[in-house]
């Protein structure tokens, strides 16, 4: 309510903005594929620990890009979006713990460094964005 209305002609999701978002969704995926590539162990597990960059670095994209020019940190806190994305991730720390759910998804425990890995990957583009939108530039996690 700050600012003023989009012009009435002008799209919600810009070209530029949607390839700031292709970029961060990219580098997401490129390196959750590029982890099963790297890591050795059963493909199930290393399959299961990509899958599972992906799922927390969706949750880190919620909550980061609450605004596209506004860092995160000085938004003011959305402890419902905050609720949902921490259940979202109770969720998948829990699956390979329920053996109906392990069997489903081919879960499996992931260790405290796969969970390094899977942080790594998820936190990097919001991360990026925070640096970016700090010199006042619209960017995306």
């Amino acid at each position: 309510m700050q600012r003023p209305p989009r012009p009435r002609g002008e799209p919600l999701l810009t070209v530029p903005l949607l390839l700031r978002i292709s970029l961060a969704g990219s580098f997401t995926a490129l390196t959750a594929l590029a982890a099963m590539a790297w890591l050795d162990g059963d493909a199930d597990h290393v399959r299961w620990l990509a899958y599972t960059a992906l799922v927390i670095g969706q949750l880190v994209r919620a909550y980061a890009n609450r605004s596209v020019s506004q860092s995160v940190l000085r938004l003011r806190p959305n402890g419902f979006l905050a609720l949902a994305c921490l259940v979202a991730v109770l969720v998948q720390v829990g699956i390979p713990f329920v053996p109906p759910l392990a069997e489903a998804f081919h879960a499996s425990t992931l260790d405290a460094v796969e969970w390094g890995i899977v942080a790594a990957i998820a936190l990097t583009p919001a991360v990026a964005a925070e640096l970016i939108r700090r010199r006042r530039l619209v960017w995306v996690a």
